[in-house]
């Protein structure tokens, strides 16, 4: 409900100031919109890419668990808040420089590999994907 309320909200404000095409392409998710002047913020994203290449170890760490990282001496709630920070201002300026990218074609794998019933490793048409990632492909005779 409240998403309908801000999209509706958005299209009045677009159609107001002459913008409904340019929020079209915002909400498809395309470069084309962009224009010189507008992509420059991509600079913040290799910035918490660098600072990320800095702290990497310690993330890796605190992706063991708050006991471990906290028994090499890490502050696990701090580093969680950094990486968290770090994760959320990289989508935002991707977000908004490029625009809502719809991934349904991703959930929709996702959903099907977890569904009750479904086999062990996931099958393509014709195809099979072992355990360790390698595929076979089925001939018929």
């Amino acid at each position: 409900m409240l998403g309908a309320v801000v999209g509706s909200v958005s299209t009045f404000l677009a159609l107001t100031t002459n913008m409904l095409q340019s929020l079209g392409i915002w909400f498809a998710g395309s470069f084309v919109g962009i224009a010189r002047g507008q992509y420059e913020v991509l600079w913040i994203v290799l910035a918490v890419v660098i600072v990320v290449f800095v702290v990497a170890d310690r993330l890796t760490v605190a992706g063991l668990g708050k006991d471990i990282a906290t028994n090499v001496g890490l502050d696990y709630d701090r580093l969680i808040l950094l990486g968290t920070g770090l994760i959320a201002i990289a989508t935002g300026v991707v977000t908004v420089v490029v625009g809502a990218v719809v991934t349904v074609g991703v959930v929709v794998v996702v959903v099907a590999t977890g569904a009750p019933g479904a086999s062990e490793s996931p099958t393509v048409a014709g195809s099979d994907v072992s355990p360790i990632g390698c595929e076979t492909t089925v001939l018929a005779a």
